[in-house]
């Protein structure tokens, strides 16, 4: 059987959970062969930048409007070009523009969707048609939460077409010893527990909780320092909290950090609370480092987190819950090294390998069907 040419589409200027996911993909098919990839990003975005850094082939196109003709004129073109065989889009824009190439310009490689967020699309208009189009022939989800919301949204109809393939994290690369750099970056003695968490600064990762269950437990008298990694909108209102609730000195905000595998085997507990969320990679990441993971019980979460075995899983929004948590861990070392050998194990399940077998498999079968 030749090689299958798949085009991704991702469109997003920066670089987020969905982008390293493309990445992983783009690595895993590498390594398993039997696929020819090809990319179509946004000029000047951190995917162009790893395509060329990668050696990958890839088309760059303007920052615009998903619903611009030239731009599906030019995925059109470029599955010509490259003898595309299906076309795999990997966020809201990307998918517009495939449509757009099949419903205008004829394009005829099938469409796969990428589907990471467990709410369901608007339900009228174009979004519907794109979904429910015929050239989408798989909508792939990173998680049976997602799977669930999206088999309701398109009926029983095209439920056949809506599947799980669980996002992957490289579990090689936490294979590091910390160098104590974030203690060291934040002033943190070496026998204050961290407390952290690693997310885009986003409304759906409700860092206002984690704040919360922060400020409720040096309430307490724990005697702890919680960092909170990363960027993004909402860094405004977290900083505004933390001065009016005068946390300046137990709470920290690193902004972007690249260096992720050195850091996070630093903290002592990961805390995760969000409030939505597909599946939530960071917490692969918690488990692949030995980190030991309170988390909310949202979207996918509960599919890598089983409750007091791989750790800790806790109602949404539920403060007091997650502080109670929270001191259980930090207080019962058996407890604590029972919930990372747990999830080292189950993590295994989630390498980017597996995700790029399965994915593979679903290429093989859509190709299998269109003969």
């Amino acid at each position: 059987m030749k090689a299958l040419h798949i085009l991704h589409v991702s469109t997003p200027i920066s670089w987020r959970g969905g982008e390293q996911q493309v990445a992983y993909l783009i690595k895993g098919l590498q390594q398993l062969g039997g696929v020819t990839q090809y990319v179509i990003c946004t000029s000047g975005g951190a995917m162009e930048h790893y395509c060329k850094e990668q050696h990958i082939v890839y088309h760059s196109l303007p920052k615009g409007a998903a619903w611009n003709p030239l731009l599906a004129v030019q995925v059109k073109k470029y599955c010509e070009k490259w003898a595309i065989d299906m076309i795999h889009t990997h966020d809201a824009h990307a998918h517009t523009r495939a449509i757009l190439a099949t419903t205008l310009l004829h394009n005829t490689p099938p469409i796969i969707v990428a589907r990471r967020v467990d709410f369901a699309p608007k339900q009228s208009g174009f979004t519907r048609y794109k979904y429910l189009h015929q050239q989408v022939v798989r909508i792939i989800c990173v998680s049976d939460a997602i799977k669930k919301v999206m088999q309701q949204y398109t009926g029983e109809k095209y439920e056949k077409r809506v599947l799980t393939v669980h996002s992957g994290v490289d579990i090689d690369k936490f294979k590091v010893k910390p160098d104590g750099r974030l203690r060291k970056a934040c002033g943190i003695a070496e026998d204050i527990p961290l407390i952290g968490i690693v997310a885009a600064l986003a409304p759906h990762k409700d860092h206002l909780t984690f704040l919360q269950t922060a400020s409720h437990l040096l309430q307490k008298g724990l005697q702890a320092h919680f960092i909170i990694i990363g960027e993004g909108s909402e860094r405004s209102k977290i900083e505004s909290f933390i001065k009016e609730q005068q946390l300046e000195h137990a709470i920290s905000l690193t902004g972007f950090r690249s260096d992720i595998p050195q850091i996070l085997p630093e903290l002592d507990l990961f805390l995760m609370t969000s409030e939505k969320e597909g599946l939530g990679t960071s917490v692969l990441d918690a488990f692949a480092a030995g980190v030991p993971v309170i988390a909310t019980n949202a979207g996918g979460i509960g599919e890598m987190v089983i409750n007091r075995k791989t750790g800790m899983l806790v109602a949404i929004k539920d403060v007091e819950g997650l502080a109670d948590a929270v001191e259980e861990v930090l207080n019962k070392e058996e407890l604590r090294v029972a919930l990372v050998e747990q999830a080292r194990k189950r993590v295994e399940a989630f390498s980017y390998h597996e995700m790029a077998r399965k994915t593979k498999a679903v290429y093989e079968t859509i190709h299998t069907d269109e003969q």
